[in-house]
């Protein structure tokens, strides 16, 4: 179970686990032919199953991981050598700031790329950061009206995670991540109907986990 606390512009959401993370369905849905990507929506589901990462590689699957806040696990200073094997990570800018021990977003940039493939940091109103091998860039955030930034973060990850899927550049999918959050943020909640009909033809090879749900094929 999750709650959800809206203070002004601050949002907080607090979860009660209902026990180990990994749902009994996890190897079938390794296994799907159709799946070709898994993506680990928080850090928690990978400490909880520290072989997730190897498991989908054995099986064929590319990852991506978003580390989410978790004030209990965020800090850990094993989690860059736990994560390996994850080909894109997806933190915030304030999650990358507290694992990296860095302040600028460059300096953020450069020590993840060193762990991963392929990174795409997640700033707010100031758009979001890429760095891959020796490939570094910022890009701005659309300008648009804010409805509600619930699901930006999950919309940016789908947006990123799919253009790459189809193998476009990697600044076309930064675009296509910014995008998508743009777009989310458009309506309240994240899921409206027009964020929905917006968003569509995104690719049916992803398998989400993610530990308050277990995998969903999105």
């Amino acid at each position: 179970m999750t709650v959800a606390s809206v203070l002004a512009s601050e949002r907080a959401f607090l979860t009660k686990r209902a026990g180990r993370a990994e749902p009994a369905t996890l190897e079938d849905a390794l296994a799907w032919s159709m799946a070709g990507h898994l993506h680990i929506a928080e850090y928690a589901t990978l400490a909880e199953m520290p072989d997730l990462v190897s498991r989908a590689r054995s099986a064929g699957l590319t990852v991506s991981l978003d580390p989410s806040w978790d004030d209990t696990l965020i800090g850990d200073p094993d989690l860059l050598e736990k994560c390996r094997g994850v080909d894109l990570f997806l933190p915030n800018l304030e999650e990358a700031r507290v694992i990296t021990d860095e302040c600028d977003p460059q300096a953020m940039c450069a020590h993840l790329a060193e762990h991963f493939p392929v990174v795409a940091i997640k700033a707010g109103g100031e758009g979001a950061y890429l760095a891959a091998s020796s490939l570094r860039s910022q890009a701005p955030a659309e300008n648009v009206a804010v409805v509600d930034t619930t699901g930006a973060g999950d919309a940016f990850n789908a947006g990123f995670v799919d253009a790459w899927r189809k193998g476009e550049d990697l600044l076309l999918c930064l675009s296509a991540a910014i995008r998508a959050g743009s777009r989310a943020v458009q309506v309240a909640g994240g899921a409206g109907a027009s964020a929905k009909n917006r968003l569509t033809g995104c690719c049916k090879t992803v398998c989400f986990v993610a530990s308050s749900f277990g995998p969903v094929a999105v």
